[in-house]
C-alpha cells in the first residue's frame, strides 16, 4: 500500500465540506458563531478559511447578513477524492 504524502485527517475533511455548505446557504452567522458551529475557536477558522481561500475560492464576510458568502454570489460543492498514481 502506497504512503500519502500529506496525512488523511477525516475530522478536517469533514469540517470543510460543512463549511462550504453553511456558506453556500448564508447561515454561517457571526465568526464566533461560525467556529461554534463548526466545533473550533476563531483562530482555527481563520486558518481553515485561508485553506479554503488557497485553493482559489474567494470567501468574505458581510456585516448585513451576519454571513460569510462565497464572491460574486457563486455556490461550490466540497469534493475530495483519491485517484491513482502514475
Amino acid at each position: 500500500m502506497a504512503q500519502s504524502m500529506y496525512p488523511i485527517d477525516i475530522p478536517v475533511i469533514n469540517r470543510l465540506a460543512y463549511m462550504v455548505s453553511l456558506i453556500n446557504q448564508k447561515a454561517t452567522g457571526r465568526p464566533e458563531q461560525f467556529a461554534s458551529k463548526i466545533g473550533v475557536g476563531k483562530t482555527r477558522l481563520t486558518e481553515l478559511i485561508n485553506l479554503i481561500k488557497k485553493s482559489g475560492v474567494e470567501i468574505e464576510y458581510d456585516r448585513t447578513q451576519e454571513s460569510y458568502l462565497f464572491a460574486q454570489g457563486k455556490k461550490y460543492s466540497f469534493q475530495c477524492r483519491i485517484v491513482e498514481k502514475s
